[in-house]
C-alpha cells in the first residue's frame, strides 16, 4: 500500500508550487526549475511523483529528483548519478524506493532508494559499439500494476514484461513503433503506436490487436473505465492540408476521433486531472478535457512539452523541450516576463525580492520583487551559473573562462587566468568560492 505523503511532505510540495499561506500574494503558476542542468537542445520526456517526491527523466541519461532537501548548493532539485548516457523516455514505480525508467537502445534503469543500476539495454559489441541485437531496441513508454509487474515498449512492437525478477520479451502482434502503454485494474495491458495501431494483452497473457480505423500515430493513452480509453497523437489530414494532433476514444469495442472546433498540433501526453484530463503537445500546447469539452490552457511558451505529472496537491508540472518545467496551479499557466528571450540557464537569490538569473550571451537579469529587469554586463559570453551568498555579494561564471562579481550593484569582470568554460559556480558565507569547468577545472577564490 502507497502511504499519503505526511504533513512535512506536503509543506514542500506546497513550497516547490508556491502554494503555502505565506506564498499566495506571490504565487507564480509556474517557473522553470532552475537546478534542471539539462543542455538547450536536451529534452525531459516524462516524470514520477509520490510519497512526497518527483523523479524526471530525460535526454543524456537525466535523472532530476525532487525530496525537499536542500544540497550544499542551497538546490532542492538534485541531478541523480546514473550508470548510462543514454535518453531516458519514461518512468514508473509504486513507490519512490521502486522505480523504473526505460530509454535509447533498449536501457532499464532500476532504482532502490539507493542507487540506479542497469538491468537491460546497451549492449556494447567486441568493437565498443552498440550491438545489433533486439536488446538493444529503443523504449519510449513503462507502466505498472498493483502487483509490481510492468511492461515497457518501444521500436519494432517491441513489448518486454517485468515479473518482479526479471525483464522477459513478449510476442508482439505488429512490428510497428510503440509509443504509449497502460495497465487497466483487471489485468489487461494496453499499447499504442504509429498508424492506429491499438494492442491488447487478454487474460491469457496473449497480446492481439485490435481493430482500429483510423491511421493516427498514437503517442499516449488514458484508461478512464472499463475497457475505456482516450488515446492521443497525430496524423495526417489531407482536408486540411497538414499534420495535426488528434484525440481518439474507445469504447464499446469502438474507435471514434473526436473533433473539436480547434487545430492542435501531435499531442503526446494526457494524464488524468481532477475532474477530467490534462493534454500537453507540440508548440507549448496544453488543453484540460472534461467530456467532450477542450479547454485551451495559456503555457507561454513554444517548446513542445512531452509530459504531464500530477502532484499530491492537486496541482502539476508539465516537462519537455529545452530542458523546460512547468508547473500548474490548476487554473492557469502564467510566465514571468524576465525582459530577454535569451535562453537562461541558471537562477540563484536569497529572499523573494533579490534573484538573479543567467543565460546566453551574457544575459543576467534581476528580480526585485516586482519586476524583471536585464543589467549589463559588458560580456557576449554564455552564463552558465550564479551564485552567492547575499544579494550584495554574487558571481556568475560561463564560456572561456568569464567570472563577474557583484560589486555595488554592478558586475565587474575578474580575471580567471583559463579560457576553459565554467559551468557552475559555488559561494560560502565567510568562505572560499569555487568555480568549475571544462577538462576537469576547479578554481578558488578567498573571500
Amino acid at each position: 500500500m502507497i502511504k499519503a505523503p505526511d504533513a512535512r511532505r506536503r509543506q514542500f510540495f506546497s513550497q516547490l508550487l508556491g502554494t503555502d499561506a505565506a506564498s499566495t500574494t506571490r504565487r507564480q503558476p509556474w517557473h522553470r526549475v532552475p537546478e534542471v542542468g539539462a543542455g538547450d537542445g536536451d529534452v525531459l520526456w516524462s516524470g514520477w511523483a509520490g510519497n512526497g517526491e518527483v523523479f524526471v527523466v530525460g535526454d543524456e541519461g537525466t535523472i532530476l529528483h525532487y525530496d525537499g532537501n536542500v544540497d550544499e548548493a542551497s538546490r532542492q532539485w538534485q541531478r541523480m548519478e546514473t550508470p548510462s548516457r543514454l535518453p531516458l523516455h519514461g518512468i514508473w514505480g509504486l513507490r519512490s524506493d521502486q522505480l523504473i525508467a526505460v530509454g535509447w537502445m533498449g536501457t532499464i534503469l532500476h532504482w532502490d532508494g539507493h542507487q540506479w543500476q542497469q538491468r537491460y539495454g546497451g549492449v556494447i559489441d567486441d568493437k565498443e559499439r552498440f550491438a545489433a541485437c533486439a536488446e538493444n531496441t529503443p523504449l519510449f513508454a513503462i507502466d505498472g500494476n498493483a502487483d509490481g509487474h510492468a511492461w515497457a515498449v518501444g521500436d519494432n512492437g517491441m513489448i518486454l514484461h517485468y515479473d518482479g525478477t526479471e525483464w522477459i520479451r513478449e510476442p508482439s502482434p505488429t512490428q510497428v513503433n510503440l509509443r504509449a502503454v497502460a495497465c487497466a485494474p483487471d489485468g489487461q495491458v494496453y499499447a499504442a503506436g504509429a498508424e492506429g495501431t491499438v494492442v491488447l494483452r487478454n487474460s491469457e497473457g496473449q497480446w492481439v490487436r485490435l481493430n482500429c480505423p483510423l491511421g493516427s500515430g498514437f503517442q499516449a493513452m488514458l484508461l478512464t473505465g472499463d475497457n475505456e480509453l482516450l488515446l492521443a497523437g497525430g496524423r495526417y489530414f489531407v482536408d486540411k492540408g497538414g499534420f495535426r494532433g488528434e484525440l481518439v476514444r474507445y469504447q464499446d469495442g469502438q474507435f471514434q476521433a473526436l473533433n473539436f472546433k480547434e487545430d492542435m498540433p501531435r499531442l503526446r501526453a494526457i494524464r488524468s486531472y481532477r475532474d477530467g484530463a490534462l493534454i500537453v503537445g507540440d508548440q507549448g500546447r496544453l488543453y484540460y478535457l472534461e467530456g467532450l469539452d477542450l479547454n485551451p490552457l495559456e503555457s507561454n511558451t513554444i517548446h513542445d512539452l512531452m509530459d504531464i505529472v500530477p502532484l499530491p496537491t492537486g496541482e502539476a508540472l508539465a516537462v519537455g523541450d529545452f530542458g523546460l518545467v512547468l508547473r500548474y496551479n490548476g487554473q492557469n499557466w502564467a510566465e514571468f516576463n524576465v525582459g530577454t528571450e535569451n535562453f537562461l540557464y541558471d537562477v540563484w537569490g536569497t529572499p523573494l525580492d533579490d534573484i538573479y538569473a543567467v543565460g546566453l550571451s551574457g544575459t543576467l537579469t534581476h528580480f526585485d520583487g516586482t519586476r524583471w529587469n536585464v543589467q549589463p554586463t559588458r560580456t557576449r559570453d554564455d552564463l552558465l551559473s550564479v551564485s552567492g551568498t547575499s544579494g550584495a555579494n554574487a558571481y556568475a561564471v560561463g564560456t572561456r573562462g568569464q567570472i563577474l562579481r557583484l560589486d555595488n550593484g554592478h558586475w565587474i569582470r575578474e580575471r580567471s587566468g583559463t579560457d576553459h568554460g565554467l559551468r557552475s559556480v559555488c559561494a560560502t558565507r565567510n568562505g572560499p568560492i569555487y568555480a568549475v569547468g571544462d577538462r576537469g577545472l576547479i578554481l578558488r577564490r578567498s573571500p
